[in-house]
């Protein structure tokens, strides 16, 4: 069966599933705790270790952090927080990158748990129990983070899976598993291909002057010209031109033609990702997303340097500093700069991904002998 990029599929292979809403209502909740619980726990079990540790070592009877404290806490706070809500903007359709950004949110605070208190007067011994939570505070961090990870995985799970009308309907990067090596995402705007094979060594992914191949292959919804399902005859390889090799098992399949590359996918429900790649097609925006996959590292300083600028200028005014300004415009310089550097390298990366070096290997619209379209 072939279906063109200006046919709106029916919902062959796709079922209903329970809708958007009520996924979002389950998932909510698991991101709130992910990004706010988990950090709050650690915040908590430090200011009552704290607590317990001046307690009784001075003697004091309550613990009160000065406002020089809270300041430096307020600021590495806002740096952080603004960070995680730039990076949730930016990947709000990636929720494979949900864990990643709970990371963000959990591992720098909870580094504070790695301080431990052990030098105790004997006259105030503490009790087993006060000792374990001012001894062992790491135990706390850790389980924040685990619960993180667990809590994002869960949200993005929730969201996407499993394949339904409702998932291929939103705006969400769909992940299919393929046969044997490899992965396709099916994003809003364009499908991805990573996860392969390299003979010798995957090639390094990064600014395209330290590397003349991509690790990912990546197509243009706009620039798909055919979506094909069909059977593998027999076992073989596959050769992509970034140099990567697609294993080919007997069995169902899908082939994708692009304006500079054909992919041939062995799946195992292709009718229903069929559906789901035309689908997309029929509702992909004009305008194409900048934001792609490598020198992730330019964008990490960029937003950074944005979120200190931000942060320094609400100080200045917050607590008459002006001298804060003149930190707003170096963090400000180092923003934008990293951020102009991801942007060259973006684009650069996302040609090598849509026309990978070396082109294709034979004409695009005739398929190996491997392959046999359903008719």
């Amino acid at each position: 069966m072939v279906i063109f990029e200006h046919e709106l599929p029916t919902p062959g292979g796709l079922r209903r599933g329970p809708g958007r809403a009520i996924r979002w209502c389950a998932a909510v909740p698991l991101l709130l705790i992910a990004f706010v619980g988990a950090p709050l726990l650690v915040l908590a079990e430090l200011e009552w270790a704290s607590y317990l540790a001046v307690d009784k070592l001075y003697g004091a009877a309550t613990w009160v952090p000065d406002a020089g404290e809270l300041l430096v806490l307020g600021q590495v706070l806002g740096v952080l927080y603004t960070v995680i809500l730039v990076l949730l903007i930016i990947l709000r359709h990636s929720p494979r990158t949900w864990p990643k950004l709970a990371l963000i949110a959990t591992v720098p605070i909870s580094l504070g748990t790695l301080v431990t208190y052990d030098d105790f007067p004997s006259e105030n011994p503490p009790s087993a129990f006060e000792r374990f939570v001012v001894g062992t505070p790491f135990l706390t961090g850790a389980v924040a983070i685990a619960i993180g990870l667990a809590a994002s995985y869960a949200a993005a799970r929730i969201l996407t899976s499993p394949l339904a009308l409702d998932v291929v309907n939103g705006k969400l990067d769909l992940t299919i598993r393929l046969r044997g090596k490899g992965r396709l995402r099916i994003r809003h705007d364009r499908l991805m291909l990573d996860k392969l094979r390299f003979p010798g060594g995957a090639p390094r992914q990064g600014p395209p002057k330290y590397s003349t191949r991509v690790t990912q292959l990546g197509i243009d919804l706009r620039d798909v010209h055919k979506v094909e399902t069909g059977q593998f005859d027999s076992a073989t390889e596959y050769a992509h031109p970034n140099g990567a090799t697609q294993p080919l098992s007997p069995g169902p399949g899908l082939r994708v033609v692009g304006t500079h590359q054909q992919w041939l996918l062995p799946l195992d429900d292709p009718e229903a990702v069929s559906a789901a790649i035309n689908r997309r097609i029929a509702t992909a925006p004009a305008a194409r997303s900048m934001w792609v996959a490598g020198a992730y590292a330019y964008m990490l300083i960029g937003i950074i340097g944005v979120a200190g600028a931000i942060v320094a200028v609400v100080t200045t005014f917050t607590q008459a500093k002006p001298s804060y300004l003149l930190g707003a415009l170096f963090y400000a310089a180092i923003g934008f700069g990293g951020l102009a550097a991801y942007s060259k390298s973006a684009r650069k990366i996302r040609k090598m991904q849509d026309e990978p070096a070396g082109g294709h290997h034979g004409r695009l619209d005739d398929p190996p002998p491997t392959w046999h379209a359903t008719v």
